[in-house]
């Protein structure tokens, strides 16, 4: 049993990303035209509603505060970018955990080991943020 009501959308959405794969021929390998201009926009208005779903679920708005603690805004879950990018995150890592639960995509073994890395990279970001690098200060290579 989910604890989540957005769980229930999250089919929905891995229905709509596979059909949209389907109709661009990029099931198993991409072309970058059509993956850009279907796949990605596809996953950009699905990201909105998502969100939409998740504050339906929390009932409450998007708060961000000032370091001192204060109300800086509130803005509804699908105009805030983390929640937006928690909404890109969830539809996609529910499809890589059905195409690896599938079979033949070897996803969560080694070397590609996507739960791991999911784990390990959202680990690093919040380790990386209480020590102070930020985009301001962080060297991209």
């Amino acid at each position: 049993m989910s604890m989540y009501k957005i769980d229930s959308k999250l089919e929905e959405y891995f229905d709509r990303l596979q059909r949209k794969l389907g109709e661009i021929d990029s099931a198993d390998k991409i072309s970058e035209g059509p993956w850009w201009d279907v796949v990605i926009k596809e996953l950009n208005h699905m990201s909105y509603y998502c969100a939409r779903h998740l504050q339906l679920e929390t009932k409450m708005p998007y708060r961000k505060t000032f370091t001192d603690g204060t109300l800086a805004w509130e803005l509804p879950y699908e105009e805030a970018p983390p929640i937006r990018l928690l909404a890109f995150n969830l539809i996609l890592t529910y499809w890589l955990g059905w195409l690896d639960a599938k079979g033949g995509h070897a996803l969560d073994n080694e070397p590609v080991a996507a739960w791991r890395r999911i784990k390990e990279v959202y680990d690093k970001g919040k380790k990386d943020a209480l020590k102070g690098t930020n985009c301001e200060t962080a060297v991209i290579t």
